[in-house]
């Protein structure tokens, strides 16, 4: 069964959803984040800067407030 995950893009200055992704497991879900920067190494999103890295998350493992946030952030709805 797939699960949902958020990919943020975390600096020193705080921390920014970039996208959803919809995976089989984490594993499934970093592939799809190698192909996510692959595809679209010229956005800002995907190029990190000196103390910045991207960080995948599992919805079950975020409050489901944060959850809800960050759809409203990528305008997705529940």
């Amino acid at each position: 069964m797939d699960k949902r995950y958020l990919l943020y893009k975390c600096s020193p200055g705080g921390r920014k959803v970039i996208t959803l992704i919809t995976a089989y497991d984490l594993q499934d879900a970093h592939e799809a984040l190698r192909w996510l920067e692959k595809h679209h190494e010229g956005e800002a999103d995907y190029q990190l800067g000196e103390g910045e890295f991207l960080e995948i998350l599992e919805e079950g493992h975020i409050s489901a407030e944060e959850w809800q946030e960050a759809l409203v952030q990528l305008k997705l709805k529940h």
